[in-house]
């Protein structure tokens, strides 16, 4: 089983460890142009994909192995839908609610939802552009690769979590939370320079929490 990371500018694999718990990384790929540049073009999105799993098969044999495909969220598209009777269900709700969000862009998304240590009536609805999806597809199959999850890495992130605590990747000085708190899905960046601190919610229903630089330095309950 291979385990591939897709983020806006590379394509990496991952295999275990002796440890049933770890991945370690065995290529990175860098992708030619970022995703977010081409995935309108459909062309240009398959030879990018297709570049990228050709310079990953000379270094590993791809051909007749399952693999998980991990989706870095700053490609998808999230949505917060408080479940309406107005609506027969909840699917045509997400339609709806999104079309009024994301307006013509929402034609070329491809729909998911999920539910899960929430009140019945909030869900998290993610998108994936059906190019970027279909070429995914496409080209894994194409490369003798079967695929057997496409997932955010926020699902990863947050499975098992509490609905107290949030999931935390560092980049530097800029740093990611994720999190599945009593009101659905939450997501939100923040970044530190020096004392200074600047919080912004992408999406989620509740309150931003309270941040100390301290609690990210040390192991923490919360983050």
């Amino acid at each position: 089983m291979f385990y591939f990371f897709l983020d806006n500018k590379s394509l990496s694999v991952y295999s275990r460890t002796s440890s049933k718990q770890n991945l370690s990384l065995t290529y990175k790929a860098k992708l030619h142009l970022p995703i977010s540049n081409t995935i309108s073009n459909s062309k240009k999105l398959n030879s990018l994909i297709a570049r990228a799993l050709d310079e990953i098969n000379e270094e590993l044999s791809l051909t007749n192995n399952l693999c998980s495909i991990i989706i870095d969220d700053s490609l998808l598209n999230h949505s917060i839908i408080i479940g309406s009777k107005k609506f027969e269900n909840i699917n045509e709700q997400i339609k709806n609610e999104c079309e009024i969000k994301w307006g013509k862009k929402v034609k070329n998304l491809y729909f998911i939802s999920e539910e899960r240590k929430t009140s019945k009536n909030i869900f998290h609805s993610v998108a994936i552009h059906h190019f970027l999806r279909e070429k995914i597809k496409l080209n894994f199959n194409n490369f003798g690769l079967s695929i057997k999850y496409i997932v955010p890495m926020s699902s990863i992130l947050t499975f098992g979590l509490k609905s107290t605590q949030f999931a935390v990747i560092k980049n530097g000085k800029k740093i990611k939370f994720f999190g599945n708190t009593r009101k659905g899905f939450m997501f939100f960046n923040a970044t530190f320079i020096g004392q200074k601190k600047k919080v912004e919610k992408c999406i989620g229903l509740l309150d931003l929490p309270t941040i100390k630089k301290s609690d990210l330095e040390k192991n923490s309950l919360k983050f």
